[in-house]
């Protein structure tokens, strides 16, 4: 029966940090997507509130374009919800 011990508080804040935070490469061929992404910035600068769900299958790059996105925009105000499926579901 498998078994772990917590060692330490971990510093990342999802599942994709953990695991790829070190490793990420070029975001390449998803200029359409981030381009509507950053469409959707400017209208929430212009005081025209956004709400963008990003959903798909496992693996086609949620997460790393909404690293790209908040990496970006880290230095402008703003407030940023995550929400999580579970892993196993």
């Amino acid at each position: 029966m498998p078994a772990w011990q917590v060692l330490r508080h971990s510093t990342g804040a999802s599942r994709f940090e953990a695991l790829r935070a070190s490793s990420l490469t070029p975001l390449i061929g998803r200029e359409e997507e981030f381009e509507f992404l950053q469409r959707r910035w400017a209208r929430v600068k212009e005081g025209r509130g956004q709400v963008v769900l990003v959903s798909g299958e496992a693996g086609i790059g949620k997460s790393r374009i909404a690293a790209v996105l908040a990496d970006r925009l880290s230095d402008e105000p703003s407030l940023r919800l995550r929400y999580f499926c579970n892993s196993h579901r």
